[in-house]
């Protein structure tokens, strides 16, 4: 999240389990690390970009054939508005708004919590 008010979206590659598709930045947490250390981690891994981890927004537990995922969405800001990135681990970005979360297309487990986002009140 910037003093902007946009949101960091990124691009599966195309090789990957829902390849081609949007999500917000993430992944797996390692053994004996925190929640919040995993975001961090992952986000410099996959972009680069150096965060602050603040409050819990949102959980989920979401099933696939294959799987159970536990999903959790932090509230974020960036370490410093001038950071480059990196296209590590993604095929692209787009920092956008809320309202334009409609655009892209996301994995079915994000749903819930995009319609949670637009309740936003814009500023």
């Amino acid at each position: 999240y910037t003093s902007y008010k946009q949101i960091l979206i990124t691009k599966r590659p195309g090789h990957l389990h829902l390849g081609g598709l949007w999500e917000f930045p993430g992944g797996k947490v390692e053994k004996n690390e925190r929640y919040q250390q995993a975001l961090k981690r992952e986000i410099k891994e996959e972009t680069g970009l150096e965060i602050v981890v603040a409050d819990l927004y949102w959980k989920e537990s979401v099933s696939y054939p294959e799987k159970k995922v536990n999903l959790f969405f932090y509230n974020c800001t960036l370490v410093g508005e001038n950071q480059e990135i990196f296209l590590h681990e993604i095929d692209d970005f787009r920092w956008v708004k809320i309202v334009e979360l409609g655009n892209y297309s996301f994995p079915v487990a994000d749903n819930r919590l995009i319609e949670e986002l637009k309740k936003i009140p814009v500023k």
